[in-house]
């Protein structure tokens, strides 16, 4: 298999106005099907299958494989060109993200969308099940998304429409300041049932705490916000886990705050 290098720029979530570049592997088809961010999630997969550990060291926690599921690694392929053109097709419905479900929040911390039904059922399976129920009544133009975000239900636009979102400074303001964007992301992917939105915000978290140019500290604000918005048993908890086992002895990786 050939490969070709290519260079590469993408933006540092840390560093406001600056990007990061260098060189990426253009693989021969069937994997250049597949985004940037999604071949980082299938290595971060198989990394973690193999002990994501360092060197051995005295007195240092084990580390146990991590399990995969056919659903974690899956990479699906974004649909481009004229397949895609056929997304933007057909009626469009209503998102509220933000409002209380009586709607008397509807403020200006509230957002409203319009878009295409056939795009977010075809990226997300819960807008797909509430844009087909009560698909009878002709009235049913409105979806209301009253306890997610709207800065970060925003990236989710994006991201359906172009492929990739972009953080620039300032950084948009969360309901949970100071917690990780991409983590956010991850999972409003997650609630959404969306797995390719998932892979992507997955794959950047992934890079920028295992980036051989500038590798970012763990936060325990990340920690525990992953602990209390998912499973057990969810991707982002196990790369927290396995990152803290990693820096377990590294103070640099894992500051006390």
């Amino acid at each position: 298999m050939d490969f070709t290098l290519v260079p590469f720029k993408e933006p540092d979530p840390s560093r406001p106005r600056t990007t990061q570049e260098y060189e990426t592997i253009t693989i021969e088809p069937p994997l250049s099907n597949y985004s940037l961010e999604e071949l980082r999630l299938a290595d971060y997969n198989k990394l973690a299958n193999t002990q994501l550990v360092k060197p051995a060291v005295t007195g240092s926690p084990s580390v146990h494989p991590v399990s995969s599921t056919p659903q974690a690694s899956m990479l699906v392929k974004r649909l481009a060109g004229r397949s895609r053109l056929q997304l933007l097709k057909g009626p469009g419905i209503e998102v509220v993200v933000g409002a209380r479900p009586d709607l008397t929040g509807i403020d200006d911390s509230t957002e409203t969308w319009s878009l295409s039904k056939a795009l977010i059922s075809h990226y997300s399976s819960t807008l797909r099940d509430a844009c087909n129920w009560g698909h009878d009544d002709s009235h049913n133009l409105r979806i209301i998304l009253f306890s997610e975000d709207p800065a970060i239900f925003e990236l989710f636009v994006e991201w359906i429409n172009n492929g990739t979102y972009t953080l620039e400074a300032p950084l948009p303001a969360t309901t949970q300041p100071g917690v990780n964007i991409d983590a956010q992301a991850w999972v409003l992917g997650d609630r959404l049932g969306s797995i390719q939105f998932k892979n992507y915000a997955m794959g950047r978290l992934y890079a920028r705490y295992t980036s051989a140019f500038e590798p970012h500290s763990i936060v325990t604000v990340d920690v525990n916000y992953s602990y209390e918005q998912t499973a057990h048993d969810s991707r982002l908890r196990m790369l927290f886990n396995n990152l803290l086992a990693v820096n377990f002895l590294d103070s640099t990786g894992v500051p006390s705050r």
